[in-house]
């Protein structure tokens, strides 16, 4: 069985333990992912992280259950929960989306949790603070507050790249960084990246943050 297919069936897998947990929970989809698996559920429980090794026993339960079906072990690790609208539409009920990982050796699992966590050392919201380039509010998710250092290092990226752009025969031009659904939506944004974006209302219309700031 090659891994995707491995990843899906676990995602199966997973889902069969939440409703065995939680008898009320709804299923929506549950696809492999490049490291592991999620499933979305309508759940009135809220999911967090003391939930996690109750899920991943009734899953190791089920796996070694004589059902009717081609039974394959798998190595299993269940990582974090998120929010997610319904089929990424804002208008609809919010879900919560439960990640996992799968492989098929512990050492595969303990590998892909190892560059997980050194991709954490690594994040540019930590780092950016860290060495004093900017900082974040909460109150204004998604916004960057630049110090001097950090300012200095943007301006500098921003005019060496704007150099490379005119030699090469290239203009510089600017779009908005929020714009309604409608034209993210055509852009093919709001498909890929809706659960990422900063969604907004106003004069009865949803707006979002461009995904890429």
């Amino acid at each position: 069985m090659d891994i995707k297919t491995l990843r899906h069936s676990a995602a199966h897998v997973m889902a069969y333990a939440v409703t065995e947990l939680w008898p009320d929970a709804k299923l929506d989809i549950g696809p492999s992912t490049d490291d592991g698996f999620y499933y979305d559920f309508d759940l009135e429980h809220r999911l967090g992280e003391e939930d996690f090794a109750a899920i991943e026993a009734k899953m190791a339960e089920i796996a070694k259950a004589d059902y009717p079906f081609e039974r394959i072990e798998m190595a299993f690790k269940i990582t974090s929960v998120a929010g997610s609208y319904y089929r990424g539409d804002s208008r609809n009920p919010m879900m919560q989306r439960l990640y996992g990982i799968a492989a098929e050796s512990q050492a595969e699992i303990d590998a892909t949790l190892a560059r997980i966590e050194e991709a954490k050392k690594r994040d540019h919201r930590r780092l950016g603070v860290e060495l004093d380039l900017f900082h974040l509010d909460p109150e204004d998710p998604g916004q960057i507050f630049w110090h001097p250092k950090g300012w200095a290092v943007y301006t500098a990226l921003q005019e060496y790249m704007r150099d490379k752009i005119r030699k090469d025969g290239y203009q510089e031009v600017n779009t908005p960084a929020i714009m309604p659904r409608s034209l993210w939506e055509r852009s093919g944004h709001w498909g890929h990246y809706q659960k990422n974006m900063f969604v907004t209302e106003s004069e009865k219309r949803v707006f979002a943050v461009k995904p890429m700031n």
